[in-house]
């Protein structure tokens, strides 16, 4: 009997499990505009984009022209300017302007491409913790009403109404319950930091999903698809194809500019020439 009694009363010792107090509240709307706007793949994409505009601002009008000088010494001395401008033919300009637009559609493709993904990725992980939030609340209130069964069970041993082995049994129910919560306190931390890595924040961050599981939405946002419309929808907004069509774009581009590029420049230039005893140009 009395090691019974020692038994219940090392039993007793809950598994400890922390919870948060400073977690930050978000909704999913505030989750997803802040992917949007700090997700570090799509910081990355955006710095293509400016590179890619810059490629198209950089494409210069006119070419710049050349000055050359020649300096003969001696008794006659003199000195010889020129000064040229080469003029591409074959619309190469134009070939090269139509490479750099698809290749800034290109990668506004990308980025429409990715944050996609990235949205989609948010709503998950979003759900994801807002279902472990609930499933941890569940699991929170489990533990307190088998702490209340292990209290009450603990008085009627001692008051000799059960055995030790029915006493032990609500026990070994409570310590169940705090291994499951303890299992959903780990879940959340994960589910917290796949959001932050989504969102662009700091991973250590708590945070707490505000919303529902279960939103009905409004007879206003539901639309009936047919199966064309589907695939006639889907198509339209597919970037992987729209990629494929702009690769076709941008080989063709450049095989012109090649073809281009044999034809010989346009050279018209001046040439001036100083001697010790005349000037003459032509």
């Amino acid at each position: 009997m009395i090691t019974s009694i020692c038994l219940l009363t090392l039993i007793k010792v809950q598994i400890p499990f922390a919870f948060s107090n400073g977690e930050i509240r978000i909704s999913l709307e505030i989750a997803i505009e802040t992917a949007l706007r700090e997700n570090p793949q799509l910081n990355v994409i955006r710095e293509k984009v400016k590179v890619a505009q810059a490629q198209i601002d950089g494409i210069a009008l006119l070419g710049n022209p050349e000055l050359e000088t020649e300096f003969v010494g001696g008794v006659h001395a003199e000195q010889r300017f020129e000064l040229t401008k080469a003029f591409e033919l074959g619309g190469q300009r134009g070939h090269r302007i139509r490479i750099a637009k698809t290749h800034l559609e290109k990668v506004d493709t990308e980025l429409a491409k990715a944050s996609q993904s990235v949205t989609k990725s948010v709503k998950i992980a979003f759900y994801e913790l807002l279902l472990v939030q609930e499933k941890l609340k569940l699991a929170k209130e489990v533990v307190q009403h088998n702490e209340q069964m292990r209290d009450i069970a603990q008085t009627r041993f001692e008051t000799g109404d059960i055995s030790v082995t029915q006493a032990n049994l609500a026990n070994i129910h409570l310590q169940s319950a705090l291994r499951e919560a303890s299992m959903f306190e780990s879940k959340l931390q994960l589910a917290q930091l796949s959001l932050n890595g989504l969102m662009g924040a700091p991973l250590e961050m708590t945070r707490a999903a505000v919303g529902e599981l279960r939103e009905k939405a409004s007879p206003e946002t539901l639309q009936k698809w047919t199966l064309d419309a589907l695939k006639t929808q889907a198509l339209a907004h597919r970037n992987d194809l729209k990629a494929l069509q702009l690769n076709a774009q941008l080989t063709e581009s450049e095989l012109r500019l090649a073809k281009a590029a044999n034809i010989p420049d346009l050279s018209v230039g001046a040439l001036a020439e100083r001697s010790a005893n005349e000037r003459h140009s032509v």
